[in-house]
């Protein structure tokens, strides 16, 4: 036993001793492709920052990020998970057919509702509507191997819904649909989103449509999601990235900056790791959207990422669309869509994202 207690020891201070080695002489590496997020470097000494103890908790974090083989070393522990029967990695689900699921939150931010309940009440002469997006955890529990709580978000859905605007019921619309998610990330995929606003246009008295009226885009086969980076899954393959877009409507998107571009995907995000942001060149504060539908028709979004790969389907319905992103943009949204003339907005979210996300307080 002592001896083993020996072997033990040795061994781990051989780890620490290598690890803290790694990282005296190796040169900081700026940001991690897998984890799609900017490293911590080092941190700039100060006596306050030491008698605080802020620089010692900076330092922690930077030796986290600089450790040598960092990715070999995530990718290990989430593989010894799994090989302790365990079925999660950093708070994301291991499920059956290579499907990672992100766990959703067990609380509901009431700021967010209440929001939500101010502005449909205070903006009476706009037509709000809601599409708020099941997670996929909620949507494939079936692909969960072990026993796990049942998801909470129908029962939210089911309070927001009793708020007075319209809403688009995404549930019924991606129930028992295949490849609705991706597999390696949060998101929802081109499909879910065209199932979304085939319930849309049905809501809003439109024309119906189907798959076949649009035009399948394939952007790459080596899409590996936030989920597939949080869970340490370096081993898992990539998947397909895809929209679908009518063919007869071109588009011109200016952002915040002045920045403009052609069409709905920014090629360059194809080169990087996260090949979702190329929809649209990824999130800004406000995009402006101005299509050749010439009907005089406008559109506010309000909206996080999942309305990114939605848009390219409601341009046909508009000759301008204006896009806010409340976590960059706290511009109020009813006095801009006044000052523009629009009368129509969008809410589009995942639910678990809109429940939570602290910028969905100023939507009013």
């Amino acid at each position: 036993m002592k001896r083993k207690n020996v072997i033990i020891t040795v061994v781990f201070l051989l780890s620490l001793g290598w690890g803290f080695g790694s990282i005296c002489v190796s040169h900081s590496r700026t940001f991690s492709e897998n984890e799609n997020r900017v490293l911590t470097q080092f941190p700039a000494f100060s006596l306050d920052g030491v008698l605080s103890g802020k620089w010692m908790n900076d330092f922690e974090s930077f030796a986290e990020d600089q450790f040598g083989y960092r990715e070999f070393w995530i990718s290990l522990k989430a593989r010894t998970e799994l090989l302790m029967q365990k079925q999660e990695n950093n708070d994301v689900i291991f499920g059956k057919e290579n499907t990672l699921l992100a766990k959703t939150s067990e609380t509901v931010n009431q700021t967010n509702v209440t929001a939500l309940r101010q502005f449909t009440e205070n903006n009476p002469d706009l037509e709000i509507t809601c599409m708020l997006v099941p997670s996929s955890i909620t949507m494939n529990a079936g692909l969960i191997t072990k026993p796990y709580p049942q998801s909470m978000e129908p029962e939210v859905l089911a309070q927001l819904q009793q708020l007075n605007c319209h809403w688009i019921d995404v549930y019924s619309a991606l129930y028992g649909k295949e490849n609705v998610y991706f597999r390696t990330d949060h998101h929802w995929t081109a499909d879910g989103a065209l199932y979304a606003y085939m319930a849309w246009r049905s809501e809003k008295g439109l024309e119906e449509k189907s798959f076949a009226d649009y035009t399948y885009e394939k952007l790459t086969d080596e899409f590996k999601g936030t989920i597939w980076s949080k869970a340490g899954a370096f081993w898992m393959e990539g998947e397909s990235l895809w929209y679908y877009f009518n063919p007869e409507v071109t588009i011109v998107c200016t952002d915040e900056s002045g920045n403009t571009m052609e069409g709905y995907v920014d090629p360059s995000y194809l080169d990087t790791k996260d090949k979702y942001g190329a929809f649209l060149s990824s999130n800004h504060a406000v995009l402006n959207i101005e299509t050749s539908v010439k009907n005089g028709r406008s559109l506010l979004i309000v909206k996080d990422s999942y309305a990114n790969i939605l848009i390219p389907l409601l341009c046909e319905e508009y000759e301008t669309i204006e896009v806010f992103d409340l976590r960059y943009n706290k511009t109020k949204v009813s006095e801009y869509a006044k000052e523009h003339g629009i009368t129509d907005v969008l809410i589009v979210y995942q639910l678990d994202t809109f429940v939570q996300e602290p910028s969905v307080g100023f939507l009013r």
